[in-house]
This record gives C-alpha cells, sequence and structure tokens, in this order.
C-alpha cells in the first residue's frame, strides 16, 4: 500500500447500499474495495493495517 493512500474495505450484503457507501468515500479520496460477506474481508485486508470495522 502506498504511503499517505486512504483504503477501506466496505462489507455490506445489499449491492445498491454497498456502491452508495463506495461512491461516496471515493468522492472523498478514498480508495475502497466492496465485499459483500464477512468472511472474504479477513483475506483482501493485510494483516499490518489499521482497521476500522462498522457492523450495522
Amino acid at each position: 500500500m502506498e504511503p499517505g493512500v486512504r483504503r477501506v474495505l466496505v462489507v455490506e450484503d445489499d449491492v445498491t447500499i454497498a456502491a452508495s457507501i463506495a461512491a461516496r468515500l471515493r468522492a472523498e479520496g478514498f480508495s475502497v474495495d466492496v465485499a459483500h460477506d464477512g468472511p472474504p474481508r479477513s483475506k483482501r485486508t493485510p494483516r499490518r493495517s489499521r482497521t476500522w470495522s462498522c457492523w450495522t
């Protein structure tokens, strides 16, 4: 990962909501990945990264 790049992984099973959240985050300058179920997030998140999670 490049220094200074803000990355977010959006995990949301509703495709429309995930796309909306991702679009807004990209508009704010984030690099965004989207997963539609929980287990893949552990494979997509680097081990040494700072990770914030918000589950709703």
